[in-house]
């Protein structure tokens, strides 16, 4: 059984749409998590997994580890995945599309608008595992029962989890590109209390 999680990037919520954008489903690489070590997914399984993952139902976290294949509650499920393709570093999808009358929709809304970095999709799947120079690599998924939202991904760092490096800035930097030439003006107003 594998259990991944993925994260992506805030600003992407279109609540009247009922769809959150440039959702990432796994990344290329899970994390030590649950008591497992590292896996590594090949090009192939990703490929197989972003088939799979297409229409595939979204869950509210995952079912409990004992019983991975057990039959999932109406209430648990709240989406489901649409445009999924393979990317450098990972498998995403265009849309997670939301069911907006679902009792927790505001609450994914808010956290995916605030909070992204908070959680993310992780799937509930089955695949060939094999270890080669002491290395676990996942070279083919043959069943994914679901993609659920969990509070603590294995292979993304959030919901919307950047292509792209991450830069650092300082907060001075950012107000000066927010708010050019009127630094000053914050300062001292900062100042003057």
């Amino acid at each position: 059984t594998l259990l991944e999680l993925t994260v992506h990037p805030p600003g992407r919520v279109d609540r009247e749409a009922g769809i959150i954008r440039d959702v990432k489903v796994l990344g290329n690489e899970s994390k030590f998590t649950n008591g497992r070590s590292r896996r590594k997914y090949s090009e192939s399984a990703k490929q197989q997994a972003a088939r799979l993952y297409e229409g595939m139902k979204v869950n509210l976290d995952h079912p409990d580890k004992k019983t991975p294949d057990a039959e999932r509650g109406f209430i648990e499920s709240i989406g489901e995945l649409r445009g999924v393709e393979v990317k450098s570093d990972g498998v995403y999808a265009k849309e997670l599309h939301y069911n907006r009358k679902h009792p927790l929709t505001e609450a994914l809304a808010e956290a995916a608008e605030r909070f992204p970095n908070q959680f993310g999709l992780s799937h509930n799947a089955e695949g060939r595992v094999v270890n080669r120079g002491g290395k676990n690599l996942v070279e083919e998924i043959t069943k994914v029962r679901s993609v659920d939202l969990v509070s603590d991904p294995a292979t993304v760092r959030g919901l919307f989890e950047s292509r792209s490096p991450t830069m650092t800035r300082t907060t001075r930097e950012i107000l000066e590109a927010t708010f050019p030439g009127r630094l000053k003006l914050i300062e001292e107003m900062d100042a003057a209390g």
